[in-house]
């Protein structure tokens, strides 16, 4: 469809080409426009096949769609595969019957066993509470938040679906039957055991599945053991990995029989776990016995069919297992699992068991675990070997789990005797393995962090690039593919392994190599270097991030979650190199990891944004940043060991004790801030965020290297232009376009006659854009009929296309007429038009009449009357709003007082000083709120139109974490604010001009009569008072 549209809009151009007039020219407007609606329609069928969704609008991908389609269909198809007994299947159907075969008996339970012995390591604690939290109905709202937080490619109505499950209903095999998806493990599988089988289970089934899963979740920190890091909230697969390589950097520690890491692999964990033992597990944990059913009703009632090259075969039900690719599968594997990690732990009260040797103070680590990813640590002694399989086999015997006893593999020091090692691998018949080994994605080692240790990730990086058709996609469509793919690829490295800078800078050049394409002669010039693009756009950039960047913000992170402390890493790292010191004064030590050096070399940096929000003041008085102008102790040369609480007398600052510690100054300073008076705990927060929590977009702008901004530059990716044409405008502003002119500068010579003008003339930018008889025809075209007027979007259109009418004659010797390019660039700006005007669409308009319609569109408004009105609950109402200017700037806050007849009480405006609109608008309400208690006015509502702050006081959202204090005081009178509502601006009026006032006065005010208002705020309130409604627009 695509092709014979592109042929129908060829000839309509070659005849306007010929005679330019307006039957051709409508003929041709006609054709570009189904040629648009047809692309459009393939872009979104192959866009949705492929499943890709990080290809920016602009560019017209469907041939790239298609290549990723066929890549994909052409890796999904099995052409033969070995059976159970050895024979190679060639035809559709007795692959098809070898692959029922085989998953039937991969789900089938063949052990029967009911002797649960084993759980007795498992406490009950989940309480009464929590059952009535898990089972409760949901809510509409519920459903469909977890509705809308699901793929937009599905829809079905599930409320009664998900109401009829929670009241006992089974449900019927149209909602449980799952389709098997095979995804190849390895490059080349030869039997099923090599492929992963993902269910793609109904819609219906995820609703149900995920709103099950939510309410785990919020159990899950409070169970699961801290070994355990995956799918629980708060836990992060870095941390088990920091730890791991933690512990091996000190593998050579003496021990006896020497220390010894054990990495499991357990073979189709989530295939054969035993229903009736998760079951068990559930009542152990003291999960309610209607929960308990619940979980076995979705589990349990599943019939699958396997898709073998696009076809279902077979139609079974499983008696195991738990499929991959259900929201919930995770969540209950872990719990499942956490058998074999409280078991491991118990060990440690064993005589018979000798642990992985630690440093003196730091907890012992019996193994760490992502899911079914489990690495054990212990000593190399036969007796502590033994006591961990025999812990193993007594837990798959009633998990279903097993052991692959081929792929897992032991590890110890290099220098360990061979003796030994042989015994090693003959009492758990592993193999040894030897360092580097990849775990959790991240390659573990000992020692300094080598090159070659990375070369997976780069051929990864490399194999991704190749199996892309750089010539499918424009420059912008490389870019967006770079931002999306590419540079995600090595974040989860970065985030826990030192990374050499070497293997940042091939990765750069491997981005960088695809972005500018190669050539039938080799890779293509690199016209702008790579530091150059990876700045933002505001900065004259391409908006890509520098990984060497991203590697020392989150090096950041690793320093914040040290700070922390909450999880097992931070606490073996505290208890390894702080012991009794505090984290700021880490320092480099002994015999330290490449992790330690990692951290100790942005402490600096990160602790100058390290900030506390004062509770019960049981932060480090000197060495902590509560101040926010930096540690005491920097700043003094004597000090002591006191908590900022220990100079707190009876909720006041001990001011005689900060005299005899401290000079004058800095006792001035202390004593403008709030004493700590709160029983809640002190908060560390970073300062460089709003709500406190630490964020790596903003320790990436911390660390990387600021250039001037311009606002030009920023026009350049207008998010209404392709990313081609910005990227072309971005080369053009940079004078790093192929013309002779440009290429002399990298001693390039050549004929320097342009191709575009009958006339001889040299070939400069100047000339190609500006000055040669094809550019003056095209800006002629658009300027002649309106009068001079134009936009910078038709400009941006206009070069771009005067380039390509360049290439296409200096490399394929055809013409383009200025009236084709004027057609184009009219074309395109009315499609972008269209998007955001939608009287213009469907419109074949000339050039003058869409100017001139465009600067008449403005978007739809609506019209609508509202006025003050008093509180519905019969209560006085107090209106309040506070004002920056500059945000922050000079502020200020008002507000008044009425009756429930709408009479006036009181009103006041106060100054805030330079702070932020939202801070003002928090002082305005704590003064108000504070005048009505004082003259003992309560209860009260409480009017705003800062939506923002009437959802933190509702506890909606998060309280930045600058403005806690003051919220807390606001908090504290929480019990007289019968209701805290929200109100349009215009019937705020009397407060917004009373705030203005404090603003402009710098002081405080109480207005106790209606006649010591300002005029202009009198007479607003009379307005109100007679029910005067105002005009707002929407």
């Amino acid at each position: 469809m695509v092709k014979v549209a592109e042929q129908e809009v060829i000839q309509a151009e070659n005849c306007f080409d010929e005679d330019p007039s307006v039957q051709h020219q409508i003929c041709l407007s006609e054709r570009r426009a189904r040629l648009i609606q047809t692309q459009a329609n393939e872009d979104s069928f192959w866009r949705q096949k492929a499943r890709i969704r990080w290809l920016a609008d602009g560019d017209k991908n469907s041939k790239f769609f298609h290549a990723t389609v066929a890549e994909r269909r052409s890796k999904s198809v099995i052409h033969r595969i070995k059976s159970s007994g050895g024979d190679w299947l060639c035809s559709e159907e007795d692959i098809g019957r070898e692959a029922v075969s085989f998953f039937q008996g991969l789900f089938s339970d063949q052990s029967g066993t009911n002797n649960f012995h084993g759980l007795d390591v498992i406490p009950k604690v989940v309480t009464e509470r929590d059952n009535e939290e898990l089972e409760r109905f949901p809510s509409l709202e519920e459903v469909k938040e977890v509705v809308f937080s699901m793929d937009a490619d599905s829809a079905e109505d599930v409320f009664a679906a998900v109401c009829r499950f929670f009241g006992g209903a089974e449900l019927p095999k149209s909602i449980t039957a799952t389709s098997i998806v095979l995804v190849p493990k390895v490059s080349s599988p030869q039997d099923f055991s090599q492929f992963r089988p993902i269910s793609l289970c109904s819609f219906v089934n995820k609703i149900i599945s995920k709103l099950l899963a939510r309410r785990l979740a919020k159990l899950l920190p409070g169970i699961i053991s801290p070994n355990q890091s995956g799918f629980v909230q708060g836990r992060q697969m870095a941390d088990n990995f920091l730890l791991a390589q933690e512990l091996i950097s000190g593998i050579q520690r003496p021990c006896r029989g020497g220390n010894v890491v054990l990495k499991l692999d357990m073979a189709k964990a989530y295939d054969r776990v035993s229903w009736p033992f998760l079951m068990q597990v559930l009542r152990r944990f003291g999960f309610g016995e209607r929960w308990i059913d619940m979980i076995w009703r979705l589990v349990s009632n599943v019939w699958f069919s396997v898709i073998i090259n696009g076809s279902p075969k077979g139609f079974f039900k499983s008696t195991r297992g738990l499929r991959q690719g259900d929201p919930i599968s995770p969540a209950l594997f872990v719990v499942g699992a956490e058998v074999l990690s409280r078991s491991l732990n118990a060990l440690l009260g064993l005589r018979a068991f000798v642990p992985f040797k630690v440093p003196r103070g730091c907890p012992p680590i019996t193994h760490l675990a992502y899911a079914d990813d489990v690495i054990i640590f212990c000593s190399g002694l036969k007796a502590s070997l033994q006591v961990i399989l025999r812990t193993l086999d007594a837990y798959c015997s009633i998990s279903g789990q097993q052991v692959n006893y081929h792929k897992s593999c032991f590890l110890v020091d290099r220098k360990l005797p061979l003796a030994r090692k042989r015994a090693i691998a003959r009492v758990t018949g592993f193999q040894e393995r030897s360092f580097p080994i990849k775990y959790l994605g991240c390659p573990l080692y000992v020692g300094r962090a080598k090159l070659y240790f990375f070369s997976e990730l780069c051929n990864l990086v490399s194999r991704r690039v190749l199996s892309w058709s750089g010539r499918l996609l424009s420059s912008g469509g490389k870019l967006v593919l770079i931002k999306s793919v590419l540079s995600s690829i090595p974040i989860h490295i970065m985030a826990a392994s030192m990374v050499p800078k070497g293997v940042v800078r091939q990765l750069e050049q491997i981005f960088s190599s695809f972005l500018w394409g190669n050539s039938d002669f080799g890779p293509r010039f690199h016209w702008i270097k790579w530091a150059a693009l990876t700045k933002p756009v505001e900065e004259g950039g391409a908006g890509l991030r520098s990984l060497q960047s991203i590697f020392d913000a989150f090096s950041l992170k690793l320093w914040w979650s040290f700070r922390c402390n909450t999880s097992l890493w931070a606490s073996f790292m505290h208890a390894k190199y702080l012991s009794d010191r505090l984290p700021c004064q880490a320092d480099v030590v002994r015999g330290q990891s490449g992790i330690w050096r990692r951290l100790v070399g942005v402490k600096s940096l990160a602790d100058s944004h390290v900030r506390w929000v004062l509770g019960n003041g049981a932060v480090d008085f000197w060495h902590e940043n509560w101040m926010g102008s930096g540690p005491l102790c920097d700043k003094v040369e004597i000090f002591g060991t006191h908590s900022v609480a220990n100079f707190v007398d009876q909720g006041r600052w001990n001011i005689s004790m900060l005299r005899h510690w401290l000079p004058p100054a800095i006792v001035s300073s202390i004593l403008g801030i709030s004493p700590p008076v709160s029983q809640r705990p002190d908060e560390m927060v970073w300062d460089l965020t709003e709500s406190g929590v630490f964020s790596i977009a903003s320790a990436y702008q911390l660390v990387r290297q600021p250039a001037i901004r311009s606002a030009f530059s920023a026009a350049i990716w207008h998010t209404l232009l392709p990313s081609k044409v910005s990227f072309f405008m971005l080369r053009l502003v940079a004078a790093r376009l192929p013309v002779l002119e440009t290429l002399r500068r990298f001693a390039v010579h050549g004929p320097s006659r342009c191709s575009c003008c009958e006339a001889p003339a040299e070939e400069t930018l100047d000339h190609i854009f500006c000055n040669g008889d094809l550019p003056k025809r095209v800006w002629n075209s658009f300027t002649s009929g309106v009068g001079g007027r134009s936009c910078v979007s038709t400009v941006r259109h206009a070069l771009a296309h005067l380039w390509r009418a360049r290439d296409l004659r200096v490399f394929e010797g055809k013409g383009i007429s200025s009236h084709l390019i004027h057609l184009r660039v009219v074309g395109e700006l009315r499609d972008i038009l269209s998007s955001h005007f939608p009287c213009l669409a469907g419109h074949r308009l000339s050039w003058e009449e869409l100017i001139g319609l465009a600067s008449r569109c403005r978007r739809a408004s609506t019209v609508r009357w509202v006025k003050w009105r008093t509180s519905p609950i019969l209560l006085p109402k107090l209106n309040v709003d506070g004002c920056s200017r500059g945000n922050p700037g000079t502020s200020g806050g008002g507000g008044i007082l009425r009756d429930t007849a709408g009479c006036f009480v009181f009103a006041f405006s106060c100054f805030s000083g330079d702070v932020t609109s939202l801070h003002s608008e928090l002082r305005a309400m704590l003064y108000g709120v504070k005048l009505c208690v004082q003259r003992g006015i309560i209860p009260i509502h409480v009017e705003s139109d800062s939506l923002l702050l009437v959802r933190m006081v509702r506890g909606e959202l998060r309280v930045p974490w600058f403005l806690r204090r003051e919220f807390e005081e606001l908090i504290a009178f929480r019990h007289h604010l019968h209701a805290v509502t929200h109100c349009f601006r215009e019937v705020n009026r009397v407060a917004d001009r009373l705030s203005n006032v404090g603003a402009d006065s710098g002081s405080d005010r109480v207005y106790e009569t209606l006649a010591l208002l300002p005029l202009l705020v009198r007479g607003d309130c009379q307005m109100d008072a007679w029910g005067m409604p105002i005009v707002r627009r929407v």
